[in-house]
């Protein structure tokens, strides 16, 4: 059981998707091709409020009939201005085993919250979901990600070569994984 605010960090709240505002500013976000890799999985372009809420869309159905996502949209507690999302993905029950994305679209706070971001959400998959293991994939060129991943004691993995094209260039994309005894182990270590 977890004894601090669920979807709180120091600077952020995780809340539901909100279909009258967030998709229009998802589309400005997207206009960060960056930003736009981690909302479609399809070809990466700016994305108009229709295609988002289309995604938003998909993501809801996959969550109500498999159970295997859980999204929340990434606020900023003192305004609630949407900066991206956090999603607990790929779900295999039966391994207790799934993926997590943290997406950040807001350069203002990109490198700045993902770390926080990263720790609630092993929170919520180990001790709220019961889950063994969560794994994270990461560019190369994402090196604040990669951080916060090294920072929450993930180990890298798998090294894929040039799985991922960005900007001209192929880079290296990374698997980073925790297993949940790892992770409250550390944990305690930390409350002492």
């Amino acid at each position: 059981m977890i004894n601090s605010p669920l979807f709180e960090t120091k600077s952020c709240i995780l809340t539901e998707i909100d279909y009258d505002l967030d998709p229009e500013r998802d589309s400005i976000l997207s206009q960060d091709l960056r930003y736009a890799r981690y909302l479609s999985p399809g070809l990466i372009k700016p994305l108009s409020k229709s295609e988002i809420k289309k995604i938003y869309e998909k993501i809801e159905k996959s969550s109500e009939e498999k159970k295997s996502v859980f999204h929340f949209a990434v606020r900023v507690k003192r305004n609630n201005l949407l900066i991206g999302f956090v999603r607990i993905h790929w779900i295999s029950w039966n391994n207790a085993t799934a993926a997590l994305k943290v997406a950040i679209g807001d350069s203002d706070y990109l490198g700045k919250v993902e770390g926080e971001l990263i720790s609630i959400m092993a929170e919520y998959a180990f001790k709220e979901l019961n889950l063994y293991r969560l794994d994270c994939y990461v560019s190369e060129y994402e090196q604040g990600m990669e951080q916060a991943l090294i920072a929450a004691n993930f180990s890298r993995e798998v090294t894929v070569r040039e799985g991922d094209f960005m900007a001209n260039q192929y880079w290296d994309r990374y698997i980073y994984g925790i297993s949940g005894e790892l992770w409250l182990k550390n944990g305690e270590k930390n409350d002492e």
